[in-house]
């Protein structure tokens, strides 16, 4: 799928011949890993596994992938039932990987509240997984589930599937949403920080080593004032007094969503 989201799906489970990190490899201890995806660049669709099984029977299904590369992992798919976890999901499983997605279908509840509904029809969780099982034959797993209030579920979930990797799309994902009022603000903060705090306690409470793939945005260093091109990572600053000092890149979102996103990698 030729999207922002598949390319994060592709580092969560080939990188480990390219990245020191081996984000699904096994190693001495449990990682965490923030892609940032550019806001400019083009969002995944929904398509063409966000429509009815009838309509799906006359698109060319998936093509299917032997063992995937690195072997077969068990991938929860934070926030999977997403503009970017949909397509990451059926990616990762395209591959061969075990799929557990895990939503609470905020987004859904989110487009009721204000009105409004999806320029593409978009099936229950419940239909997309048994239409994806029909095309390709494999299995994706959905639990409806809140991350941010349901922590001792998600921590005996992770117990008892054992999950390789997380990819965290678990949050409210629209900056214009956070700022049209209070009640939005609030929500926004509490789901978000809430959500990967929740994720990254359980992983250490599980004990397990699990890698955590977390989704940014370049929106965390604000729009239109650097005056050029935003490096990766770390720059080379002056000082006062003359002294040369290497720091992480300033932040400067401009919404309490690119707030979030900004606070979640030191976590």
């Amino acid at each position: 799928m030729p999207s922002q989201c598949a390319r994060l799906a592709m580092l969560a489970v080939i990188a480990p011949a390219a990245t020191a990190y081996s984000l699904i490899g096994t190693s001495s201890r449990s990682h965490t890993v923030t892609a940032q995806v550019s806001a400019q660049a083009p969002v995944a669709v929904q398509a063409p596994f966000a429509l009815t099984g009838a309509r799906m029977r006359t698109r060319t299904p998936a093509v299917q992938m032997s063992e995937p590369a690195g072997g077969k992992k068990k991938v929860f798919v934070l926030g999977g039932d997403g503009f970017c976890g949909w397509p990451t999901a059926l990616h990762l499983s395209n591959l061969g990987h075990d799929v557990v997605i895990i939503d609470d279908l905020s987004r859904r509840k989110i487009d009721v509240e204000l009105g409004a509904s999806s320029l593409t029809p978009i099936s229950t969780p419940e239909v997309r997984v048994a239409t994806w099982k029909e095309q390709t034959g494999k299995d994706v797993k959905y639990v409806y589930m809140d991350l941010q209030n349901e922590y001792d579920r998600f921590l005996k979930l992770i117990n008892d599937e054992k999950p390789d990797t997380m990819v965290h799309f678990a949050e409210q994902r629209a900056a214009p949403y956070s700022m049209k009022n209070g009640a939005t603000k609030r929500y926004t903060i509490e789901n978000n920080m809430g959500a990967t705090h929740n994720a990254l306690c359980a992983i250490v409470e599980s004990g397990l080593d699990i890698h955590l793939v977390h989704l940014g945005t370049m929106g965390v260093y604000g729009y239109g004032n650097s005056g050029g091109e935003i490096p990766e990572g770390y720059i080379d600053v002056m000082l006062p007094g003359g002294r040369e000092k290497n720091i992480l890149h300033p932040a400067y979102p401009g919404s309490i969503y690119h707030s979030t996103k900004r606070a979640a990698p030191p976590f």
